[in-house]
């Protein structure tokens, strides 16, 4: 069993998740921002699953194997709020920093249908908004526009025949589909320039809230694209020593992105591995351990060894 989540997987060293894999069903998890606690830590847990010396000493067991968690490229984004378009669920989820997630139902583009195309993954800000608009290549009216892709957008229709699709399958000629009841929901909280990522449920660059604080923050939109690309291609082969992945990306709050920052995709198991060492520590025997533990059993209560 492996443990992770998006925000502890992020690309800089600081943030990296430890998995440990003992030689039984369950793991441990820490991350670097608990050194040097983790180490000690490490030690307690293999002294659990480790053989004993007759001195008292360790011997870690074979097959024990300590890991990264999964290798993402992260952004970082400053603003307090992010819309996440999953493509493969169907579903538009607005992330608070507080740590509040909103579902809604959706039903983004595909191309199975005339004249339309699929929804694009990568990370986009909102671009324009509009309470009420009107389609000029299908002269139908759009509610609660909210573009981030050029013609591309978050919209209501007028009537509800396709409401039976949301959160079911694709169906537009491209844009993401919402219910009008959502659309007054979302419109009302999502401001200019915020951040909209779309991907289809295994991305390789991730999106993570940041703060001013953080050491070594670079505006993205001031990153050479071939090192954006060289980045992703970093995370896609597992080359976690990569120098380009040493910097701290990041959106601003309310920054409009004048084009679309790709996301790419990756095997969702994806991890670096990587040896750490592990702090000794004596203990006692486990035999002595089993002895002093059945000696005070037998002094609270007396036991039958024929029901042993």
């Amino acid at each position: 069993m492996q443990h992770g989540t998006g925000n502890s997987t992020a690309l800089a060293r600081d943030f990296v998740c430890y998995t440990f894999h003992p030689p039984f069903s369950y793991c441990f998890v820490v991350t670097t921002r608990h050194l040097p606690w983790f180490s000690l830590c490490v030690a307690t847990f293999v002294a659990a699953s480790s053989v004993a010396t007759a001195q008292g000493g360790l011997h870690l067991r074979t097959g024990y194997t300590p890991s990264f968690g999964l290798l993402r490229d992260t952004v970082y984004i400053l603003d307090s709020t992010y819309l996440e378009i999953r493509l493969d669920q169907q579903k538009v989820l607005y992330h608070s920093r507080s740590g509040r997630v909103e579902t809604y139902l959706c039903s983004t583009g595909t191309p199975s249908i005339e004249d339309g195309i699929a929804t694009r993954q990568g990370i986009f800000t909102i671009q324009s908004k509009a309470k009420k608009t009107m389609s000029q290549e299908f002269q139908v009216y759009l509610n609660y526009w909210m573009g981030f892709d050029g013609g591309i957008g978050l919209h209501g229709l007028d009537h509800r025949s396709y409401y039976r699709y949301l959160g079911r399958r694709a169906s537009s000629h491209g844009c993401v589909r919402i219910s009008n009841e959502t659309g007054a929901q979302l419109f009302s909280k999502v401001a200019m320039g915020t951040v909209v990522y779309v991907h289809s449920g295994s991305p390789a660059r991730i999106i993570a809230f940041g703060d001013s604080t953080m050491s070594g923050l670079e505006p993205i939109y001031d990153i050479d694209k071939g090192v954006l690309k060289r980045r992703l291609s970093a995370v896609e082969i597992g080359r976690w020593e990569d120098s380009s992945l040493g910097t701290r990306l990041v959106i601003p709050a309310r920054r409009r992105l004048q084009e679309r920052i790709d996301v790419g995709s990756v095997n969702p198991k994806l991890v670096a591995q990587y040896q750490i060492p592990v702090l000794s520590i004596p203990v006692k025997p486990i035999r002595q351990v089993f002895a002093v533990r059945l000696q005070r059993a037998i002094a609270s209560k007396p036991v039958n060894f024929e029901d042993l």
